[in-house]
């Protein structure tokens, strides 16, 4: 069985941490002057605990949906850790669902980033970035 991407959850090529994809954004990034160092064995060990989270998780629990988001998170912390930018690890705000903590936090900050001079992003066009 092929590893998984550290930065997405797709396969990645044996004996490496991500994806072909994953890998060129990251390239990408460090030629830009975005220097993210990749901890691919502390991604892989958070990547597995998510996991394990996930298949522990009782559908029919009352805190299913807190499971999930903790594992999740733990993924989007996988990507970080990874090479990729937070946006690109945790993706709009959407994916989580707004008026949900983790969809609103992520709403406002790429509101304030658009308003401090990072890419413009309108409140009504945050869904489509990530």
């Amino acid at each position: 069985m092929a590893p998984l991407c550290a930065g997405c959850g797709n396969p990645a090529q044996p004996g490496e941490s991500l994806c072909a994809e994953c890998e060129n954004k990251v390239r990408q990034e460090q030629k830009n002057g975005v220097y993210r160092m990749n901890h691919a064995n502390l991604a892989r060990a958070i990547r597995l605990r998510a996991e394990k989270i996930d298949s522990e998780a009782d559908h029919d629990s009352v805190d299913y949906d807190t499971r999930r988001d903790d594992a999740e998170l733990l993924r989007c912390l996988a990507r970080i850790l990874s090479g990729l930018s937070v946006k690109d690890a945790f993706g709009a705000p959407g994916d989580w669902g707004y008026g949900t903590p983790i969809g609103d936090a992520l709403c406002e900050d790429y509101a304030a980033a658009g308003a401090a001079g990072g890419q413009r992003v309108a409140p009504a066009d945050v869904e489509r970035v990530g």
